[in-house]
């Protein structure tokens, strides 16, 4: 506002001042609303961020608290399985005790089975090898036709004169005594007679097949054809392989009839000079 002409220089200087100020006043007010609505709406972005923080932090305290409450379920169920663990550990160390008190006795039965089943196999052998001589006919009748086996009294006929005229030691003539079987026999489809010499073994191991074919070649140099034969219920892949080899015959059986399965003669070399029978001393 402008002072009346008659208002002293001084105090329209004064007012003049008056007004710039309050204009200057006026200008920094707004200044000042202008700043308050910045900082307003600068403090309602972070009400509005801190809400979400709020918010965010409400969520992680929820799933804190849903972890707490699972680690709890986990470290309950750690503790059942530790509490199952540690029964099973003792029924473990229960069984193990018992496995090692079984197998104590087990060891201290071994020998006894082993001695029951020498025995048995002994048993066994003697009742096979009685049943074979039995019924030699029947379990050689794939091989052989006119079976007579010889009594102890005919086979030592047989092999004295033989150790007369050199063609056996006494010693070789002891060892075919310690055969099983000794048979007069007709080969089928051929007219004249034989022998035929046996080992007889539920089952048939690698020493019968060596055995019989020693046997045999003893046999030949009386002069004669001679078939070596093994008879048994099983024999072992080892016998089997040098069963051939060595000219026996396999026959298996499981009744009271052999199969023939393998068959190979012993030749004869030439006939030996023998005297008469000799009388058993």
């Amino acid at each position: 506002m402008s002072a009346p002409g008659d208002t002293p220089a001084w105090l329209r200087d004064a007012l003049t001042d008056l007004a710039r100020a309050q204009a200057r006043s006026e200008e920094r007010f707004t200044a000042v609303e202008a700043q308050v609505a910045r900082l307003a709406a600068t403090q309602e972005r972070a009400d509005g961020r801190l809400e979400a923080v709020e918010a965010e932090l409400a969520r992680h305290r929820t799933l804190l608290e849903r972890l707490a409450e699972t680690q709890a379920q986990t470290t309950a169920l750690l503790a059942q399985h530790n509490e199952w663990l540690g029964r099973l550990d003792a029924r473990l160390d229960e069984q193990s005790a018992m496995l090692v008190q079984h197998s104590s006795q087990l060891g201290r039965l071994e020998p006894q089975l082993s001695r029951v089943s020498d025995q048995l196999d002994t048993a066994t052998g003697w009742a096979w090898e009685t049943r074979v001589r039995e019924r030699a006919a029947s379990y050689l009748a794939d091989v052989a036709d006119h079976v007579q086996v010889l009594t102890p009294e005919e086979r030592d006929r047989l092999l004295d004169p033989a150790v007369l005229v050199g063609a056996l030691t006494r010693d070789e003539a002891r060892d075919l005594q310690r055969a099983d079987l000794i048979c007069r026999v007709n080969e089928p489809a051929r007219a004249e007679q034989r022998l035929l010499v046996a080992e007889v073994a539920a089952h048939v191991a690698l020493r019968d097949v060596a055995r019989v074919a020693a046997y045999a070649g003893l046999l030949a140099r009386l002069g004669v054809q001679v078939l070596a034969v093994v008879i048994g219920q099983r024999i072992g892949p080892d016998a089997q392989t040098a069963a051939p080899v060595a000219g026996v015959r396999v026959l298996l059986s499981t009744d009271t009839r052999a199969r023939a399965i393998l068959a190979t003669a012993v030749p004869a070399p030439e006939p030996a000079a023998l005297p008469g029978p000799v009388s058993p001393p």
